[in-house]
């Protein structure tokens, strides 16, 4: 990263504050009452990550921005229904905690796919899978029984939500953690 300018971007669906609500408050207890390795992720910083960029440079953002608007103008809107928990790469050896999806899978992986074909002439590596999720947590070492016990029987009111965009994020690290800036949204069809 020694050209000025250069970017650590994802793109994401963003999701609503009714979301982030019912998500902060089931998590909550988890954080308080039970002891854990986790570094549970703030609020305000959930979403869906359709694809991470990594860093990007001037150059290769003013290319990235036209190509993504047209994948995502290509795309219907679609609905999410708020669902299920689970960890990555599995439970016994978690790492990351997530929340999923119940309805809307399917599109948000049309999507994702829509969006991977577009960047392909570009200087990205394809992504090997696509997993819709909102990452909550980063577990930091084992997770004990108890925990997996309330994290595998965590129960979410299924929200459902439209969501007519993609938006570019840029996320800068911090010591105090991940910083994020959204620096443009695209339309859905």
């Amino acid at each position: 990263m020694s050209e000025p300018g250069w970017m650590r971007l994802f793109l994401a669906l963003s999701i609503t504050e009714e979301w982030r609500n019912e998500i902060a408050d089931n998590l909550e207890p988890l954080g308080r009452r039970l002891p854990s390795p986790v570094r549970w992720i703030p609020s305000e910083h959930l979403h869906f990550t359709l694809r991470f960029f990594g860093d990007v440079g001037p150059a290769l953002k003013s290319k990235l921005e036209p190509v993504i608007e047209e994948a995502a103008g290509q795309v219907e809107s679609f609905s999410l229904q708020l669902g299920g928990t689970g960890a990555f790469p599995n439970l016994a050896r978690a790492r990351v905690l997530w929340v999923g999806l119940e309805a809307g899978d399917t599109e948000a992986r049309h999507l994702a796919s829509c969006i991977e074909d577009a960047i392909a002439p570009l200087e990205f590596k394809p992504e090997k899978r696509f997993h819709p999720h909102i990452t909550v947590g980063r577990v930091k070492s084992r997770l004990d029984r108890r925990f997996l016990e309330k994290w595998e029987t965590l129960s979410l009111e299924p929200l459902t939500m439209r969501t007519d965009h993609v938006a570019l994020i840029k996320s800068r690290l911090t010591p105090q953690g991940a910083k994020y800036e959204v620096l443009r949204r695209f339309p859905l069809a």
